[in-house]
C-alpha cells in the first residue's frame, strides 16, 4: 500500500521519516538514486543494476535485473541527540553483509556519538543530514533528467518540508530576509508585520530588512513567527497553525493578531495572506543600523537597478556600519 506524503504520525522524526519515504515512493528508481548518490557522497550507489547478454556457464539470457539493497534508518530532528545504545541495537539487526544503518540528523557534521563506536558498528553506518536531501533534490532538478510535472511537484514539496520543519543544518541565527518593500515598509511601521501571497515561500531567517525609497533601512526587525495562509478576518485566531521562530511564545503571537483584528474595519484583509510576525521598531530585539544603506547597483546599460528584485539574504553582522550596497 503506498503512503500519503502528509504524514500523520504525531512524533516528529516518525512524521518526518515518513514523509521523506512516500516521496521516494512515488518517484522512480534513477531519481531516488541520484538523491541518494548525492546524500551519501557515494556515485557509485546503485538500487537497481541492468544488464544486457549476461553470461552464464551454459546460457546467455537476454538480460537481468538485479537489486542488493537494505537500509533501514534512523532518524533525529534535533542536533546532537543520537543514543548510542539505540544505534548499537540497531546495527545488531542487520541482516545481511550489504544491509546498512543510515542515520539522517540535522547535525552540521558528522556526530560525535557515531565516532565513538567500534569500528564493527561503524563500518554500517551512514549518516547523512537534511541539507544534502536538499541539495540531491537540487541537482535532479536541474541536471537533464526526465521528469514526470508529478515527480517535480513532490520534489519541491519535499524540499519545502525540510525547510518548513527547520531540519537544515544551517545556522540561521544572523540570516537576513531582505525584501523589496514600497508598501511592506510602512506596513511594517504601522502594524509591526509583512503580509504577502499566501503561502509564499522564504529561507529560514531570523531578521528582516526593508529595501524601500533606494536604501536598505536601518531597522532589521526579528521575525517572531508566521502563518502560510490567514484570513484575519474570518480564521479562528485561536486555533491556526503558527510556525514560531526564535523562541517566540506562540499565544504572544496569537494575542497580538487578535488586537490588530480589533482595530480593523469589517471588510478590511478580509482574503488570505501570509504574515510573518516581527518585533516593533522600537524593540530591544530590532537591530539598527547606524544609517539606511544606499544602493548604488548599475545594470549593464548603466542605469541605476532596484538591489532586491525578489528577496535576497544577508548575514546581519555583514550589514553593520555600511553606507552602500557595494559593500556588501
Amino acid at each position: 500500500m503506498t503512503n500519503s506524503i502528509f504524514s500523520t504520525y504525531s512524533t516528529a522524526e516518525n512524521r518526518v521519516t515518513s514523509t521523506i519515504l512516500a516521496v521516494f515512493e512515488k518517484l522512480n528508481s534513477s531519481t531516488v538514486t541520484r538523491i541518494l548518490q548525492v546524500l551519501m557522497e557515494d556515485s557509485t550507489i546503485e538500487l537497481i543494476e541492468y544488464e544486457n547478454q549476461v553470461k552464464f556457464y551454459d546460457s546467455v539470457p537476454d538480460g537481468r535485473i538485479k537489486g542488493m539493497f537494505d537500509y533501514i534508518i534512523e532518524t533525529k530532528v534535533v542536533p546532537n541527540t543520537i543514543n548510542k545504545k539505540q544505534i548499537i541495537n540497531h546495527c545488531e539487526l542487520l541482516m545481511y553483509d550489504f544491509s546498512r544503518l543510515f542515520v539522517l540528523t540535522p547535525d552540521c557534521d558528522y556526530p560525535k556519538t557515531l565516532k565513538e563506536l567500534d569500528s564493527k558498528y561503524t563500518n554500517k553506518i551512514i549518516w547523512g543530514n537534511f541539507d544534502k536531501i536538499i541539495e540531491g533534490i537540487n541537482s535532479v532538478l536541474q541536471e537533464s533528467i526526465l521528469l514526470l510535472d508529478r515527480e517535480k511537484f513532490l520534489l519541491m514539496e519535499l524540499k519545502e518540508f525540510i525547510i518548513n520543519q527547520r531540519l537544515t543544518a544551517e545556522d540561521y541565527s544572523k540570516k537576513t530576509l531582505v525584501i523589496p518593500a514600497g508598501f511592506a515598509w510602512d506596513f511594517y511601521k504601522k502594524y509591526s508585520l509583512y503580509r504577502c501571497q499566501a503561502n509564499r515561500t522564504f529561507q529560514q531567517s531570523s531578521y528582516m530588512g526593508f529595501y524601500a525609497d533606494g536604501q536598505i533601512k536601518e531597522y532589521f526587525p526579528k521575525i517572531l513567527g508566521y502563518i502560510d495562509s490567514l484570513n484575519i478576518q474570518t480564521d479562528n485566531l485561536d486555533t491556526i497553525e503558527i510556525i514560531t521562530v526564535n523562541s517566540t511564545n506562540e499565544q504572544d503571537i496569537r494575542d497580538k493578531l487578535i488586537e490588530i483584528k480589533s482595530k480593523l474595519q469589517a471588510n478590511e484583509w478580509n482574503e488570505n495572506f501570509k504574515y510573518i510576525i516581527l518585533t516593533e521598531i522600537n524593540d530591544k530585539e530590532t537591530f539598527k543600523n547606524d544609517n539606511p544603506i544606499n544602493n548604488v547597483k548599475i545594470s549593464y546599460s548603466d542605469k541605476r537597478t532596484a538591489f532586491v528584485q525578489k528577496q535576497t539574504y544577508l548575514n546581519i553582522d555583514e550589514l553593520k556600519g555600511k553606507k552602500y550596497t557595494s559593500e556588501l
